[in-house]
């Protein structure tokens, strides 16, 4: 089908420009809404991956978090054990040595003893003396 273009070639361009124009215009638009619709899957998609990576990290940090205060635990339930065995002949600094994968380079632990004095360390044999008996983390034991 053919368009009549007016016979006058003064309106016959303004038509053709028009028509230029209009197609133009329509073209741009058409461009703009793929682009618009393709940075919007982009960015929903980018968001939902970092969300997943969201939920992986946190899951993996859990389990890690999960993992060392079992171990914690394990460990501060064999000195405990010990403890309650052999009561003043513990050494609890020879002991960190003799289990690494317990306590040495993981746990750095310290035992007060019922009036509040520092008794033991796994960091150093002979600890300098020291008071715990006014500190809150004492005091909450002792309540």
């Amino acid at each position: 089908m053919r368009l009549a273009l007016p016979s006058d070639p003064h309106r016959r361009a303004t038509a053709i420009t028009r028509g230029i124009v209009v197609v133009g215009a329509a073209i741009l638009l058409a461009v703009w809404v793929v682009v618009i619709s393709s940075i919007d899957a982009a960015r929903t998609a980018a968001m939902d991956r970092a969300r997943s990576e969201g939920h992986n990290l946190a899951a993996a940090l859990e389990d890690q978090v999960a993992q060392i205060l079992n171990g914690v635990d394990a460990a501060t339930e064999v000195v405990a054990k010990r403890l309650r065995a052999e009561r003043s002949g513990f050494d609890l600094y020879a002991w960190a040595r003799d289990n690494p994968l317990l306590v040495g380079g993981i746990v750095n632990a310290i035992i007060i003893g019922p009036d509040g004095k520092l008794a033991a360390s796994t960091v150093d044999r002979r600890p300098r003396p020291a008071d715990f008996s006014d500190s809150p983390q004492f005091r909450v034991n002792l309540d």
